[in-house]
């Protein structure tokens, strides 16, 4: 048995020889030690203890280095602890702790019994250390139920390990031949990712690595609670695709470690791809939908001016203003269908061109748009054409869109719409059409923010073509104006054209409510040849300004389902509260918005488009029942 003992002290010691201590030690693998608390030296030893503990004999019999010197950070507290009570023979030394070998920077796992005797009167703390790092893998599963923890933790599917406080992996719920192949090795060596490694040696790549590492001391430190990261690659030859997280291990308020977790994304990717798909084609449909409401409000004119030309047969004036217009939009409407179609066989043209088609053009284009948002109202009216490049007004339009999505608040609705705007003087005509759109700002961009990066875009925007108008409104509310030159159409020469006739006495007064010009005129020429009294409003604001005004004249309204600013259901709604009127729906929206039209008390729906003789007589229907609930009444 070697002597380390001071020479002025001579201590005997209770091995039985020096012979026996040295077999016991050779067969066992135990390290034999006495010390003395009052020399805070190794007396005697017996065993390879450079071999097992990585450091010189000479180092470890100096104070308690043997003890604690080496000890894993996290382990030297509660061993300080326990140490001294044992030397001042409180309670016999008994186990298992953490050591780092200085030579190789390996970690492993020690047992140490010992207990203090007398020998001589000279205290003498004597007992053995032996290696367990190969059975430590089992204590977890001797100390709780009949299942092993490292079973459990086995099953999930997800590649789950501990980081000490100089991040060590304390355990992990994986051997490195069974760490799942979705980590990619350029990022992580799985003949590392042991048990007591260096988090740092199982990472090659060393961006990723110093990212990880410095997230992690950021946990550590309390400087972050919580960090995520979703790694995503692809190449010719192989696909990664996961999420790390990590958290705090807390013990009495502290860090003491770091609980993280590394699981595949594949199936999530997918889903979220087939999210992404679903959201395009919910977006596209309200495209469809809205341009739907558009080619009825289209048929619905059609018929009108048809009925007018059979009407005024004997008005040459009359027939070529109705033809005219007819001609016009039965082109817009072959240009609808050839754009829904191949929606790029115009994109280069330079021509006349409808504003609507040219949105939904770009709107296809812009993917994104549809799979990042979830909130969109379209609304399309008929406007004049437009001449110019049909490529560069998309690629306007796309600037729009992408500005939008930039600046709103994600779960904001963004309202798209057209409208049409008409100026007529003595020397001619001018006619603008306008895109609008419509949201709530990101609550973290200011107002100074947004009104400078609107600025940039103005100036880009009409040194091609058009004017762009921005505003600022109430409640982090922004509206974007996009205003175009049109072309001179017949369809603008109604308001003058077509001339009034003149109203019986007593004739019914009708309020006819609806966003489109065309529409609007024509109906109400159908009415007032038969001798009604019109009404006419294009928007929520003067619909119930005219309402309140008229209300004692007002007999019957026409609503439209589907109008920008407010839909028709919550129109009729406050309509209801003032004015003693039957309402008729009038539209050519789809079910799930004439619907409720007529759950907030429509009498009757009319599907555009409409047939004069079906129209006139649902409004004879109505008037005639409200006649006699009036005298009923009476």
């Amino acid at each position: 048995m070697g002597d380390v003992r001071d020479n002025d002290t001579q201590v005997a010691l209770t091995w039985p020889s020096v012979r026996s201590a040295q077999s016991i030690s050779e067969q066992c693998g135990l390290l034999l030690f006495a010390y003395s608390p009052r020399l805070k030296s190794l007396l005697s030893c017996s065993g390879d203890f450079e071999s097992v503990l990585g450091a010189p004999l000479t180092e470890l019999s100096r104070e308690a280095n043997l003890f604690l010197r080496h000890t894993h950070p996290d382990d030297r507290f509660p061993l300080f602890n326990k140490l001294e009570s044992a030397l001042e023979g409180e309670e016999a030394y008994n186990t298992v702790y953490r050591w780092i070998r200085p030579d190789t920077d390996q970690q492993v796992w020690l047992h140490c019994r010992a207990t203090l005797t007398k020998q001589n009167g000279e205290n003498v703390f004597e007992g053995f250390i032996i290696d367990v790092s190969c059975q430590i893998e089992e204590l977890p599963g001797s100390l709780t139920a009949s299942v092993p923890l490292p079973a459990v933790l086995e099953t999930f599917p997800a590649f789950v390990f501990v980081l000490d406080l100089d991040l060590r992996i304390a355990f992990s719920n994986r051997k490195p031949s069974k760490i799942p192949l979705f980590l990619p090795e350029k990022l992580f060596r799985r003949d590392k990712l042991e048990q007591g490694a260096l988090l740092r040696d199982c990472l090659p790549e060393r961006s990723f690595r110093d990212t990880l590492l410095s997230h992690f001391r950021d946990i550590l430190t309390g400087d972050l609670m919580h960090y995520e990261h979703q790694y995503s690659e692809q190449d010719s030859v192989s696909a990664a695709n996961f999420l790390f997280e990590a958290q705090p291990v807390v013990f009495h308020g502290a860090p003491c470690g770091l609980l993280v977790s590394v699981r595949n994304m594949d199936h999530v990717s997918k889903l979220r791809a087939e999210l992404n798909e679903l959201k395009k084609s919910e977006g596209f449909r309200r495209i469809a939908s809205s341009l739907a409401h558009h080619l009825n409000n289209m048929l619905q004119a059609v018929l009108g001016h048809a009925t007018a030309i059979r009407i005024h047969s004997n008005s040459p004036s009359r027939v070529r203003l109705s033809a005219g217009i007819i001609h016009e939009l039965a082109e817009s409407a072959a240009g609808l269908s050839s754009q829904l179609l191949a929606l790029d066989t115009q994109s280069k043209q330079h021509g006349s061109f409808d504003l609507n088609l040219a949105i939904m053009q770009a709107l296809n284009h812009f993917e994104e748009f549809f799979s990042t948002t979830k909130n969109i109202s379209v609304n399309f009216v008929n406007l004049p054409p437009i001449v110019g490049n049909v490529e560069k007004l998309m690629g306007i339009v796309g600037q729009l869109l992408a500005f939008i999505h930039e600046h709103h608040r994600e779960d904001s609705n963004i309202i798209i719409s057209t409208t049409g705007e008409h100026s007529f003087q003595n020397s001619g005509e001018t006619a603008w059409v306008s895109l609008s759109l419509e949201c709530e700002v990101n609550p973290e961009i200011s107002r100074d923010t947004f009104e400078s990066n609107a600025h940039h875009l103005k100036n880009s925007i009409e040194e091609s073509f058009g004017k762009l108008l921005f505003a600022w409104e109430k409640n982090q509310k922004v509206k974007l104006s996009l205003s175009l030159p049109a072309t001179s159409s017949a369809s603008q020469t109604t308001k003058e054209s077509l001339t009034d006739v003149e109203h019986l006495k007593n004739a019914p007064t009708i309020l006819l409510i609806d966003d489109d010009t065309i529409v609007l005129e024509t109906v109400k020429a159908i009415l007032k040849e038969k001798g009604y009294r019109c009404l006419t409003a294009q928007e929520h604001t003067s619909a119930l300004s005219t309402a309140q005004k008229k209300r004692e004249e007002i007999d019957l309204v026409l609503l439209d389902a589907l109008m920008p600013g407010m839909d028709g259901a919550t129109l009729l709604k406050k309509l209801s509260t003032f004015l003693d009127a039957p309402v008729i729906g009038f539209t050519g929206a789809p079910p799930a918005v004439t619907q409720s039209l007529q759950k907030a008390g429509a009498v009757e729906l009319l599907k555009k488009p409409i047939a004069p003789s079906v129209l006139l007589e649902t409004v004879r229907k109505h008037l005639s029942r409200k006649t006699l609930k009036a005298v009923g009444n009476a």
